[in-house]
């Protein structure tokens, strides 16, 4: 058993070791020689290395729909609803979009003189025309304060949960 908090870094892992895998079974497919010379084989034949790839790649799915499986069924409250794991990750994702907009449109200024391509100043015939926010960047950046706050206490809520569901996966092989 181990938990999602472990499962999500040993996928990351597991995928990074099937992408070394295909390089080495693709260096250890050919060797250049001189026409009439021998050899030395390489002592991992490329058979090995592909059935490494096939057991790794087995346990990657496996992994991945336990991830998967766990998500859609563990639940948390979120502002006083229930949701799965999933739809709080995904909100997490969505909220963060949010949030990079937000901060985005709090760093404008209220009225700017637009700029002629990549010129710094104004130029001659785009010297009277300017830029108007039609918000309040600071209400805007009050707006992304408050938002940042809520996803991180989401983001901590949902990583607490990572640690507090296990899933039936033998690492041993993989975790000292």
């Amino acid at each position: 058993m181990i938990t999602l908090a472990e499962a999500i870094p040993l996928r990351k892992m597991l995928e990074r070791r099937i992408n070394e895998l295909f390089s080495e079974r693709w260096e250890h497919a050919y060797v250049i020689i001189e026409k009439g010379d021998s050899y030395e084989p390489y002592p991992r034949t490329m058979d090995i290395i592909s059935e490494e790839i096939y057991e790794l790649q087995r346990d990657y799915r496996v992994l991945g729909r336990l991830v998967t499986e766990a998500n859609l069924s563990q639940k948390m409250t979120w502002n006083g609803e229930e949701v799965t794991l999933m739809e709080a990750i995904e909100l997490a994702k969505q909220l963060r979009m949010d949030l990079n907009q937000l901060k985005s449109f709090s760093t404008r200024k209220k009225t700017e003189r637009l700029m002629e391509r990549g010129r710094r100043g104004p130029s001659s015939d785009a010297s009277s025309l300017m830029t108007v926010a039609l918000y309040d960047p600071e209400v805007y950046r009050q707006k992304a304060l408050k938002l940042e706050r809520q996803v991180n206490r989401l983001s901590a809520s949902i990583e607490h949960q990572n640690h507090m569901v296990s899933i039936p996966f033998d690492a041993s092989k993989y975790i000292d």
